[in-house]
């Protein structure tokens, strides 16, 4: 007996949450990159200051629900981690290039597919250990 499963998916831009210190090059940098994309303007650009890690601001970030923040400031990325629990890339290292960001989102749908993928072949391999069974009888 064969199952058979629907599975429905949605694609969508990446949203992105940048963190920034009051440097207007890397603001002007980002809201190039942001410029380019699909949905860009919807991408959120913070400064690292006093109000960050506020009860608003942390709500704000939620409500916005980022996929990914982009840390080009100072702040330790383990404390964007803790406090937006969302995944967190150094926008400051050596070998960050920003359209690598789309990388995070292909892992995803191949980690997703993969799962999706061994689900129906443990759903095929059970549906013919169950005939091989009634076969058997």
């Amino acid at each position: 007996m064969s199952q058979i499963e629907t599975i429905v998916s949605k694609v969508r831009p990446i949203k992105k949450l940048s963190i920034i210190e009051d440097d207007i090059s890397i603001f002007l940098k980002i809201i190039q990159d942001y410029s380019k994309e699909i949905g860009g303007f919807y991408n959120l650009v913070l400064l690292n200051d006093e109000c960050l890690f506020s009860q608003n601001t942390i709500d704000f970030v939620n409500n916005h629900d980022p996929d990914l923040i982009i840390n080009y400031s100072n702040c330790e990325n383990e404390k964007l981690v803790k406090n937006f629990k969302t995944k967190v890339l150094d926008g400051k290292s050596k070998n960050f290039r920003y359209n690598r960001t789309y990388a995070v989102e292909s892992d995803f749908i191949r980690e997703t597919t993969a799962i999706t993928l061994d689900k129906k072949e443990t759903n095929q391999n059970e549906g013919e250990a169950i005939k091989r069974e009634v076969a058997d009888r």
